[in-house]
């Protein structure tokens, strides 16, 4: 039997015991150590040997999260004591080289990145790809990820990994000396410190985990030279900004699986988005009487999908359970930076909110790159290169500028169906940008461009008014660009009365092939309203338009 087999041997060590009851319940080291409240690089270290003897409390965490009966809770004491009396000194790590390896050990479970782990570890381990740079948005959880790979890598091989912030390093020049430091390579008088590295790595197997390097970017012709001459060396980097070296493979850290919002959430149907698990995990963690139900999971999905899926976005909202509802948290994202505030003060400061989390990419960025990103903010939905063009004049090529956004994780590029490319910003991110471009002065020039570039689009490809056959591409632009549709309909009515009434007539026969009916209408007779003295052409294409949306609802008396 499965128990039997679990227990056989009580005069084995302690680690045999653990992984055989482990395995037998069908735990990873990652689930156990949730269900103890202990961390996952406890139970390796204990399955592993490296702490032969747990203390008495962790036995007990553990005993109960197996849910050990009292037999085999006694037999598990046994094997403590004995380990104990053989001269494994209790509630004390037996030290060994992997105690340097500076490694992290993470106080809360990662959710959601197990794909992504088999991946970063195929292309490192099986792949034969010996610089792997995770890139992505700030707060996407890149340093995490590269945690856990560090940690997995570490657990099958506890001297082969080494694990080096560079997050409070300004200097390029100090990186080296930074990871000669972490790898107890002291720098030396008349010696270059990359030839006392090379020396001391020219033989060794190593993954080398290098963490926030996007500010000392100009430091990774020196990582091409370390591969070069250490041929048994791998690095495994995280950066808002690829390192632009031979030899690298980048690694898109995609924000976390929302709901897609086409179907009713209820628990059952939010148990497949891993976002939601992180915002429920995060938010009991705060407020121990928060549960996921058939009523407000909406509430929770719509949360996680206002804020993209963005790990550090969603557990800075999550920790405001302990004082708002799920309701009262989903109004106060309609400005989410004021809420995304207050994290945990063991972290770094550009970690603690949402806003000096994008604040610090966009530090990294050149002025007309800035500049760029802040008018581009003002797209809702997404747009193409030829709209960020037209929208965004900033003196310098605009493709070039924008890869560099895309580079630093400001700007995402989706390719579409028919092979073209467009581009969007995650949510936090536009805002930010929002109030950087209001703050310049910018951004009635910005919506006014837009405006102007989404009236052309739709003016120029609308349809005869009667009984001839509609584009059909044009129906799908206009869908593509409902959003900004909605946004530059809002500025011209404020702005440009009459040209909100044309751009409203032009979009009848969308809203009446589409199914928006009611918000035509409404466009429609808003236009109208503010535009009693229009040119009589105008009034009329859209009192017809009207009228006819009106028929499509039986609403005939109007």
């Amino acid at each position: 039997m499965e128990r039997a087999r679990m227990t056989a041997g009580a005069d084995d060590g302690f680690g045999d015991l653990l992984r055989r009851a482990r395995r037998a319940a069908g735990h990873s080291q990652e689930e156990l150590a949730e269900r103890a409240g202990i961390s996952a690089r406890a139970i390796s270290d204990l399955e592993r040997g490296v702490n032969r003897v747990p203390r008495r409390d962790t036995l007990e965490l553990i005993a109960d999260a197996l849910d050990l009966p009292k037999d085999e809770r006694r037999r598990w004491e046994r094997a403590r004591r004995t380990m104990a009396t053989q001269g494994g000194q209790a509630d004390v790590r037996q030290p060994d080289d992997a105690s340097t390896s500076g490694v992290p050990v993470p106080l809360t479970a990662l959710v959601g990145r197990e794909r992504e782990i088999a991946e970063i570890r195929g292309l490192l381990f099986e792949g034969g790809v010996r610089l792997l740079t995770l890139t992505g948005p700030g707060g996407v959880g890149k340093t995490r990820l590269a945690v856990e790979v560090a940690q997995h890598a570490q657990a099958e091989d506890p001297k082969g990994v080494s694990f080096v912030s560079l997050g409070a390093v300004r200097n390029s020049d100090r990186v080296l000396a930074e990871i000669g430091r972490a790898l107890r390579v002291r720098e030396q008088a008349g010696t270059p410190i990359i030839d006392r590295l090379i020396s001391h790595l020219a033989s060794m197997r190593l993954l080398l985990v290098l963490d926030n390097v996007e500010q000392v970017i100009e430091a990774a012709g020196s990582f091409a030279v370390l591969l070069e001459r250490c041929p048994a060396l791998k690095l495994l980097v995280t950066s808002r900004t690829p390192l632009r070296i031979r030899g690298e493979q980048q690694y898109a850290v995609a924000p976390l699986a929302v709901p897609d919002g086409r179907r009713p959430p209820n628990v059952s149907t939010l148990a497949d988005y891993p976002a939601v698990d992180l915002f429920v995990l995060r938010a009991t963690q705060a407020n121990s009487s928060f549960a996921l139900t058939d009523e407000n999971a909406a509430t929770v999905a719509e949360i996680c999908m206002r804020l993209d899926g963005l790990p550090l976005a969603i557990e800075l909202a999550a920790a405001r359970i302990t004082a708002l509802s799920p309701r009262m948290l989903l109004e106060r994202l309609e400005r989410p930076l004021a809420l995304l505030a207050g994290g945990p003060r063991d972290l770094p400061d550009r970690q603690r909110t949402m806003r000096a989390a994008i604040q610090w990419s966009n530090d990294l960025l050149e002025p007309e790159e800035q500049r760029l990103f802040r008018r581009l903010s003002v797209f809702v939905g997404g747009w193409t290169l030829e709209a960020a063009e037209a929208v965004c004049e900033t003196g310098v090529d605009t493709l070039d500028a924008l890869v560099s956004l895309v580079e630093h994780g400001l700007v995402q590029h989706v390719e579409q169906l028919d092979g073209t490319t467009r581009y969007r910003m995650l949510e936090p991110i536009r805002e930010f940008g929002l109030e950087q471009s209001r703050a310049a002065g910018e951004i009635g020039e910005a919506q006014q461009q837009l405006a102007r570039f989404i009236a052309r689009l739709i003016e120029s490809g609308e349809p005869p008014r009667y009984w001839s056959p509609i584009s059909d591409a044009w129906l799908q632009r206009c869908a593509i660009e409902h959003a900004n549709i909605r946004t530059a309909l809002d500025w011209r009515l404020e702005h440009e009365p009459v040209g909100a009434l044309r751009l409203a007539s032009s979009l009848y026969w969308f809203w009446r092939m589409h199914g928006y009916l009611i918000e035509g209408t409404r466009w429609l007779e808003e236009a109208l309203h503010l535009n009693d003295g229009a040119p009589a052409p105008d009034r009329a294409k859209a009192i017809a338009s009207l009228a006819d949306l009106a028929c499509w609802q039986s609403q005939f008396d109007r």
